[in-house]
């Protein structure tokens, strides 16, 4: 006689849906609602963080100058020192290319505004201690009359910096040199 066959078979088992699966549920859904929000929030923050330095950046830099009398004797001659200018506080090099320095002069009444370069191609010259690309944090300069004479007799001039379109804080204020 012949065996009967035992068939296979699949039980299945259904678990009680009890409170505590559903709070495991909320939880996961929480957590990854916050992991997702914080990912959301970091890249804001970068944004936000990256348009602050370039800001900052665009500002120009913190440099400050300080100017002086040349305290050289002012002639009827065309090759005058006229003024000393050197920073009081920097943090970075100047680049000639992005600067600009005006030299405004008051003489019998009369106002004048000269453009100085440091390349001799202008009236007022800027005569660096050492030539190169740019005005250095330990550089002493100084702006001097290139073949026209600005200043023969006591003079009231004024300084004015700019970097890439920038004013630099200094000294802005008149003084006279004799």
């Amino acid at each position: 006689m012949m065996q009967p066959m035992m068939q296979p078979m699949v039980m299945v088992q259904q678990t009680k849906n009890t409170g505590s699966t559903k709070i495991v549920l909320i939880i996961v859904i929480t957590v990854g609602i916050l992991v997702i929000g914080a990912v959301v929030l970091s890249g804001i923050l970068y944004v936000w963080a990256s348009s602050l330095a370039e800001s900052v950046e665009e500002g120009g830099p913190l440099n400050t100058y300080m100017v002086e009398d040349s305290m050289s004797s002012i002639s009827a001659g065309d090759t005058d020192e006229l003024v000393k200018l050197s920073f009081l506080s920097w943090n970075q090099d100047l680049n000639w290319v992005f600067l600009e320095i005006d030299l405004n002069v008051e003489e019998n009444g009369e106002s004048r505004a000269y453009r100085c370069l440091p390349d001799q191609s202008q009236e007022c010259f800027i005569q660096e201690s050492r030539s190169d690309d740019y005005w250095k944090g330990d550089e002493i300069i100084f702006l001097q009359e290139n073949g026209a004479d600005i200043c023969s007799d006591e003079c009231i001039v004024s300084v004015l910096v700019n970097y890439k379109g920038r004013p630099i804080s200094g000294d802005t204020g008149s003084f006279t040199i004799i």
